[in-house]
């Protein structure tokens, strides 16, 4: 049996929740609490030994943790161990997978680029797919090994709205921010990436 660890700040989040977040005692339904946590997401699921991973969510989540702590409980040699995405960013990359080799004797991590390895989102089932190869061998979610899947959905604003306030909350001064050029083209016209840059006069976009 896994153990868990809260510490006293989660605690006092999920009880300023239960109240309302208001300070008062009055707890809120059954209802409310479930309304307030709907955009959290644990679940346990097996690997199957591919590269994917497929697990339900009630959301699209826009942050994304795939971890386990069994990794050396299956004979594959590439074995996927954390996966992490941020899948609202504007970034090249959008996560990280770690591998580690069963035998131990060595472990690596790759980015993950935003075209190429997205988590697909369909019907109620996410697909992970990091696609992370080492020596020619594509890296596994391990047959029978246990994986805790922690999804997030941290904003309702639009991927347009985001952008917007990336790029207003960028300095005045001049140097090169680089962007995805995949998630723009997804998110605006070229001519409103023209409009956007122009409020940075002073800032060299570039698109990767």
């Amino acid at each position: 049996m896994s153990k868990y660890v809260i510490d006293s700040a989660t605690l006092t989040s999920l009880a300023d929740a239960a109240r309302g977040m208001d300070g008062s005692l009055a707890l809120l339904s059954t209802s409310e609490i479930v309304a307030k946590m709907q955009n959290f997401f644990v679940r346990t699921v097996n690997g199957d030994g591919t590269g994917t991973l497929a697990v339900e969510i009630p959301f699209s989540p826009d942050a994304l943790l795939v971890y386990t702590q069994s990794p050396y409980a299956a004979a594959e040699t590439y074995q996927n161990i954390m996966t992490v995405y941020d899948l609202r960013t504007f970034l090249r990359y959008c996560g990280m997978n770690r591998v580690i080799a069963t035998s131990n004797t060595w472990n690596t991590q790759a980015l993950l680029n935003q075209s190429e390895k997205r988590p697909v989102y369909a019907s109620g089932v996410l697909s992970v797919a990091p696609g992370t190869v080492v020596g020619g061998h594509t890296c596994v979610y391990n047959a029978s090994v246990p994986y805790t899947v922690v999804a997030v959905k941290y904003t309702e604003k639009s991927d347009r709205e985001l952008l917007t306030e990336v790029i207003a909350g960028l300095p005045d001064s001049a140097y090169t921010a680089t962007f995805s050029q995949y998630r723009v083209n997804a998110t605006v016209t070229e001519s409103e990436w023209a409009a956007l840059t122009q409020t940075k006069p002073n800032v060299t976009f570039a698109l990767t």
